[in-house]
């Protein structure tokens, strides 16, 4: 066992065989590494915080934060928590308590929107998939927008446009 300056590759270590803490003229740190690349770097093992610490990005407004004893994840910017991972696995987005697997909410005047967006308009189709069974869920309904027949909104029990229930022109507007 050592404690020690300027050896290894740090000014400051300390070390039985390998370093397990090395500060490099870099200022980079380093626990089980002689050689740290980042600011910090940990090499074969996890980071703990105490119950409800932070864990901030440039400054004390962006942060995410963690609780053990009420098993939460949350995740704040400009001081505001955004979106919460319970101790139920229900995530909310503008909530701290969210009543279902995923729920979004705003408090603001404004429309609450969930947008799903197929990146190429012109092969995927962007839908909503409700699917039931547990070990091989199966598919009993698909919401969404059918790229392959003119964008029209469709609800459909398999792949849309194959098994079409209800239809939407878009162009129109009929059904």
């Amino acid at each position: 066992f050592s404690f020690a300056t300027n050896t290894f590759t740090g000014l400051f270590n300390i070390a039985t065989s390998s370093p397990i803490f090395n500060v490099t003229a870099g200022g980079n740190i380093g626990i089980n590494t002689s050689s740290p690349s980042v600011k910090l770097d940990i090499s074969s093992g996890n980071l703990r915080l105490s119950d409800s610490q932070n864990i901030q990005w440039g400054g004390t407004t962006n942060f995410i934060t963690g609780s053990n004893a009420s098993n939460l994840l949350a995740f704040n910017t400009n001081n505001i928590e955004r979106a919460r991972l319970d101790s139920s696995g229900n995530l909310g987005l503008g909530t701290t308590s969210p009543a279902s697997l995923l729920e979004v909410y705003s408090a603001t005047n404004t429309n609450t929107q969930l947008t799903i967006t197929a990146a190429t308009s012109s092969t995927y189709d962007a839908l909503l998939t409700f699917r039931t069974g547990a070990a091989a869920p199966t598919t009993r309904f698909n919401l969404g927008v059918d790229q392959s027949a003119g964008n029209n909104f469709v609800i459909s029990t398999t792949t849309l446009g194959t098994a079409d229930l209800f239809s939407i022109n878009y162009a129109s507007g009929s059904v």
